[in-house]
């Protein structure tokens, strides 16, 4: 544990850094735009059986469906190896922080 403590105290300015910098990225995300995907879409194969129809109002529900829900797939696959990067390494300052206090809590008592 002691090994462990010395290094994450010898990281802890870079993981505060790093820290700020995810916490900037995914506050300033560029997602996919609405027309990026909806031109990628309309170049694309459909995935899936093709039914003859004339019900508009039903494909226009499902191409609606199926819009938004690439546009959310795309966007979380963006953003979430951001998140939980950050996650990660506020846990560890987290860590860093109770041992202190362990630490301060120890020399007060020998101080007695």
């Amino acid at each position: 544990m002691k090994g462990y403590v010395e290094k994450i105290i010898k990281e802890y300015p870079q993981m505060v850094r790093e820290v700020e910098r995810l916490d900037k990225q995914i506050k300033s995300c560029e997602f996919i735009s609405a027309d990026e995907l909806i031109t990628t879409m309309a170049f694309s194969h459909p995935d899936g059986e093709r039914v003859q129809s004339s019900d508009l109002s039903d494909k226009t529900a499902k191409i609606a469906i199926s819009y938004q829900r690439k546009m959310d797939r795309i966007n979380e696959e963006l953003v979430m190896p951001m998140i939980k990067r950050k996650e990660a390494l506020e846990e560890e300052i987290l860590k860093l922080y109770g041992k202190w206090e362990d630490l301060s809590a120890q020399l007060e008592e020998a101080r007695g």
